[in-house]
């Protein structure tokens, strides 16, 4: 699995340089394959998630790897069942949003790019205001 996992980092290494190389050479490709490159880039970390989950729900163990520098609390038996299936999903659900962007972008489709839009937009804005907000608790709690 380890060797599965390296794949698919290897993968989305291999995309980001793709690209990179299209965003570079943007006088000679079309101007929307640059969005699409890097919408298919987002998305390549969905696999490697699946994959990550997939590990945990084998081992019965989270995190099924070890990233240096980050504190980790490990998990065994059937607690470790609950991330790895939200790895999977989240892994899916990236795959799927940012590839389905990258396809309507690719096309031009306006009837599918304006709700997607709009999801992206009210999304970011939550996700901005929920860090705004929990800055700002975090200052009064240290202050205090």
């Amino acid at each position: 699995m380890k060797r599965l996992e390296v794949a698919g980092l290897g993968i989305i290494l291999a995309i980001f340089l793709m690209a990179l190389y299209v965003s570079f050479a943007w006088k000679s490709t079309p101007g929307n394959l640059i969005a699409v490159a890097w919408f298919v880039f987002v998305a390549s970390a969905g696999p490697t998630l699946v994959l990550i989950g997939i590990h945990t729900l084998l081992l019965k163990a989270f995190p099924p790897i070890v990233m240096p520098g980050m504190p980790q609390r490990f998990v065994t038996g059937r607690a470790a069942v609950w991330p790895g299936l939200g790895f999977i999903l989240m892994g899916l659900a990236i795959s799927l949003f940012w590839g389905f962007f990258a396809y309507t972008v690719g096309t031009f489709n306006l009837a599918m790019l304006e709700p997607l839009i709009r999801i992206l937009g009210v999304g970011l804005g939550i996700v901005i205001a929920v860090g705004i907000l929990f800055s700002i608790a975090q200052r009064i709690v240290k202050f205090r």
